[in-house]
């Protein structure tokens, strides 16, 4: 597939959105996912059910009043999750890509995030739940998000008679929901990537399917349209799996353990997936390089791509949703040719960045946010045309938990 680099007027715009927020392209909210006869369960499921799914109160503005997260299209908000020693919100502006923390506890003086010890989250689909890993706990948790502020409110991971009660499995290292469809997956220390429903109505989550995977498995990337699945894992010095998924469900569909290439270099960062699904990116930390492969789209078989070496201190990455760039959390911004290779593109200038655990670009594609230890939460504006990357500046100026690497948009 050729990947366009003209970007402009409307057209370029819609593209850009509706690859990075398809909420806003009218996917709408999905039926329940169906599919599949659940495999015997291996590490603890069950259905759920939320205890009563309320939200807090609150207004829809920031600490100044003024109205904060419209969407393009118009004044829907829309809302950026990161896990540090709390889960820490923001309030997304859409014209300028201001990013305002959310108070989760307007009862106290501070601007307070919801306690947690989670380092990995997602957002269903329809943008109204999220859902948090913890890898010391060995839980999913789940919480419902107030549209009007942002604010989350604990649910029922599993059935309960009273409480907030989360879902039990075996040490849960990645969880990442699916674009489109009502589709939930956890990877472990195991070699089992487990598939959950997610209840459109409640955030229930139920075991629709597992399928067997990379050994010791860590990260795990979907490409925009749902159709294929990356899991990155650290067994035999070093493995990705591909995964072919349902879209309409978000199940894998098949139930063997994937297209593995194993690469014999046992990369400490974190795996990326361009926004077709036809190339994939991992941080390779230890000697500064990345990783590139493509992933034919008929087969998902993975072929090597040139590594990128010099690459310093890159933990971690992200590629933009026009898929032109990928930015490495060594500083600096990558172009990719349409064969999915990288190449070189810009420096970024110095500012207040450090060794970055997550990267992400807001849904417009003109911002970047990266969580860097130490030196906080960090944003900046990015050309969509040349990749340029300038005004750094400090989201969260006190220092955030390194070990977490992800972050989740949601669009209630």
């Amino acid at each position: 597939m050729t990947r366009a680099r003209v970007r402009t007027g409307v057209l370029l715009a819609a593209a850009l959105l509706c690859v990075a927020a398809p909420w806003a392209c009218g996917s709408g909210d999905d039926d329940a996912a169906s599919g599949g006869t659940p495999g015997p369960d291996a590490g603890g499921s069950g259905d759920a059910t939320t205890s009563d799914g309320a939200s807090t109160d609150g207004g829809g503005g920031g600490a100044d009043g003024q109205q904060l997260g419209d969407a393009p299209g118009g004044g829907v908000a829309t809302y950026l999750y990161f896990g540090s020693t709390t889960i820490l919100g923001f309030a997304w502006n859409a014209a300028t890509g201001a990013l305002t923390p959310i108070d989760m506890d307007p009862s106290t003086p501070a601007i307070d995030g919801a306690p947690s010890s989670a380092n990995t989250f997602s957002v269903a689909a329809h943008g109204r739940f999220l859902y948090s890993g913890d890898p010391i706990a060995q839980t999913i948790s789940a919480y419902a998000i107030d549209p009007a502020t942002g604010r989350l409110t604990r649910i029922d991971a599993v059935t309960a008679d009273g409480g907030a009660r989360d879902l039990q499995l075996g040490q849960v290292v990645h969880i990442l929901a699916h674009p489109t469809a009502p589709c939930l997956y956890a990877a472990d220390q195991g070699s089992l990537l487990r598939a959950f429903a997610i209840d459109d109505a409640t955030g229930a989550l139920s075991l629709a399917r597992y399928v067997t995977t990379v050994g010791t498995s860590e990260v795990l990337a979907i490409d925009a349209q749902g159709k294929t699945l990356v899991v990155q894992g650290a067994e035999s010095g070093g493995q990705i799996a591909v995964h072919s998924l349902d879209p309409a469900t978000g199940l894998p569909a098949t139930i063997d353990g994937g297209n593995i290439h194993t690469i014999n270099k046992a990369p400490e960062g974190r795996v990326s997936l361009h926004p077709s699904g036809a190339s994939a990116y991992m941080a390779w930390e230890g000697p500064g390089a990345i990783l590139a492969f493509a992933i034919d789209p008929a087969t998902h078989l993975i072929s090597a791509l040139p590594t990128v070496a010099d690459a310093g201190a890159t933990a971690s990455g992200a590629v933009d949703p026009s898929g032109a760039f990928y930015f490495g959390s060594s500083k600096e911004l990558y172009a990719i040719a349409t064969n999915g290779a990288l190449s070189t593109s810009s420096a970024l200038p110095s500012g207040p960045w450090g060794a970055c655990s997550a990267v992400t670009f807001d849904p417009s594609g003109a911002h970047l946010v990266a969580a860097c230890g130490g030196n906080g939460i960090v944003e900046a504006d990015v050309s969509t045309t040349t990749g340029a990357i300038t005004n750094e500046r400090a989201v969260v100026a006190a220092a955030v938990r390194s070990q977490s690497y992800s972050f989740a948009w949601a669009h209630p």
